[in-house]
């Protein structure tokens, strides 16, 4: 896969009027995201499994619209994907 879209939050009262919100992830994510799971929410955090840079990693935030970050509170992004073992990501 040589592009992927960026995790984006939209909100809707009534499912029929829409805003977007943004992204989900910090604004200097840039790491390729694919392939989101349904949020699971456990001890007042919400955690996903996602496929980041073609590796299946867990996510997890204080919010359902994020900003979600590697479950050691590192941001996510290329660097640490290499560095999956030493970040726990």
């Amino acid at each position: 896969m040589k592009t992927s879209g960026t995790p984006v939050v939209w909100k809707s009262k009534d499912f029929l009027n829409w805003s977007f919100e943004g992204s989900s992830f910090p604004p200097d994510f840039d790491a390729k995201y694919w392939a989101p799971s349904m949020l699971v929410r456990k001890d007042g955090l919400f955690y996903s499994y996602v496929t980041l840079d073609g590796h299946v990693s867990v996510v997890v935030a204080n919010s359902p619209e994020g900003p979600f970050t590697a479950p050691n509170a590192l941001p996510i992004s290329k660097f640490s994907m290499k560095n999956k073992n030493a970040n726990n990501l």
